[in-house]
């Protein structure tokens, strides 16, 4: 008889329900890259991750970026433990820094939940620019080195009084009165005996 009594006590122990164990609707996104930089009229390309990061189911999904339209989506459901969603989507001909938000709202039995994330676009305009080609060279002691310097307009901006300027070689140093479109000229260092680093400015 104690021992069937231990039985039965024991049965009705497993029937006590656990009690504080809630749960949790959430939803995150992500919009990478946090930073990125385009020239003026270029595209910024963007990638969007939403993650289930409860621990129940969600539904009506719909995510809205009014900056991007194009990155906009809706989603039927993002289930508990499923692998995050991720899609790439672009914001065309880009002419001023921003900061894009895209936002998500999903339905849950708990509620509606939502998240946010925002990126920024960086658009760079530069008037001017130089290039020194080539990058790198191997020469042998006492020879000299060329270079082919290309100064330009990224924008077609017509440019004044434009003044290249190379410390350890002059003879790269120049100046324009005026800059219409791209201009190249050669020039070439005195002999070399040792390792040259050699930065032109414009």
């Amino acid at each position: 008889m104690p021992r069937l009594t231990a039985l039965l006590l024991t049965s009705i122990c497993g029937l006590v329900p656990l009690h504080g164990v809630q749960a949790a609707a959430a939803v995150q996104i992500t919009k990478d890259p946090a930073t990125q930089e385009v020239p003026v009229n270029g595209d910024a390309t963007f990638t969007i991750t939403l993650t289930n990061t409860g621990d129940v189911a969600l539904s009506n999904l719909v995510i809205s970026d009014p900056l991007a339209p194009e990155c906009e989506r809706t989603l039927a459901a993002l289930n508990v433990g499923s692998n995050p969603v991720t899609y790439q989507c672009q914001l065309l001909a880009v002419t001023a820094d921003l900061t894009n938000v895209a936002t998500v709202s999903a339905d849950s039995v708990e509620g509606v939940v939502s998240d946010n994330d925002a990126a920024f676009v960086d658009v760079v305009d530069p008037l001017i620019q130089i290039t020194k080609e080539p990058p790198t060279q191997t020469i042998a002691a006492g020879d000299t080195a060329t270079f082919t310097i290309t100064v330009s307009s990224p924008t077609g901006a017509f440019l004044t009084n434009v003044v290249v300027s190379d410390p350890v070689t002059p003879s790269c140093d120049n100046s324009f009165e005026a800059l219409e479109g791209p201009i190249s000229y050669d020039c070439t260092t005195a002999p070399l005996f040792a390792d040259l680093v050699n930065t032109v400015t414009v």
